[in-house]
């Protein structure tokens, strides 16, 4: 996960530095450092550019987010990328070229965290307040559900519930049990699971449907048909 190489990001900057610094010290062989002299920081700004123009097109097309905010963003990318290209060759630009890429990289750590980020998270999310899900299945607090494979911790948050049953293995003998204590209920199921396979785990004379997928999210819903024995007791507890 990016969170647990965030660390390292400071030791790897300064590494980075201190070796840029001593190859642009080194006065007695500038033709053997011509490139790190000249073209390093050129270009870390193109690169950026690019990276920012590659980010900005992802998230329009793969989560339906084309906001004005985006546009702007785009357009902005955009010109720095033809104007990094443009002025890359010129030499008068030495003494500017870090400061425009630290500015460039400032402006690519603001976009990805205030806009990115949050734009791919709306795109995924289950039950949050961008995600249509909860209000087409008709989720409420009296519906069971089950997550398996993947515990997708978001979905007791979003539905402010304790008693979101997990299975953390398919092959969890536990699934059949929560399924014939509820005859009706939606399982929320790891993508990479093939519904054959989920299937050889449901009790018999149980009936599933595919409801959507949402990011790694694939939605279920089953209905279990109770034996004999399970209506006399319900009879039973009724009496």
């Amino acid at each position: 996960m990016p969170t647990y190489l965030l660390p390292a990001a400071p030791a790897l900057a300064l590494l980075v530095g201190h070796y840029l610094h001593t190859v642009l010290a080194d006065a007695s062989h500038p033709e053997q450092h011509f490139f790190a002299r000249f073209w390093s920081a050129r270009s870390a700004t193109a690169t950026t550019c690019f990276a920012g123009v590659g980010f900005v097109i992802y998230v329009m097309i793969y989560t339906d987010d084309a906001t004005v905010v985006l546009f702007a963003w785009a357009m902005l990318w955009a010109a720095l990328l033809i104007s990094s290209l443009v002025l890359m060759a010129d030499r008068h630009q030495a003494r500017i070229a870090w400061g425009t890429s630290a500015v460039v990289a400032f402006l690519f750590a603001v976009m990805v965290m205030h806009q990115m980020i949050p734009a791919y998270s709306r795109s995924q999310t289950l039950f949050g307040a961008s995600s249509p899900v909860a209000k087409q299945l008709g989720v409420d607090e009296s519906t069971p559900i089950a997550t398996i494979e993947h515990e997708f911790s978001e979905v007791p948050f979003y539905l402010n519930r304790a008693n979101i049953a997990h299975f953390a293995r398919l092959r969890d003998q536990g699934i059949k049990r929560f399924l014939l204590r509820n005859s009706n209920c939606i399982l929320i199921v790891d993508s990479h699971i093939a519904i054959e396979s989920l299937r050889d785990q449901l009790p018999a004379k149980s009936k599933i449907v595919p409801l959507l997928q949402r990011g790694p999210a694939t939605l279920y819903r089953v209905s279990t048909v109770p034996n004999v024995d399970q209506l006399a007791q319900r009879e039973a507890r009724s009496r």
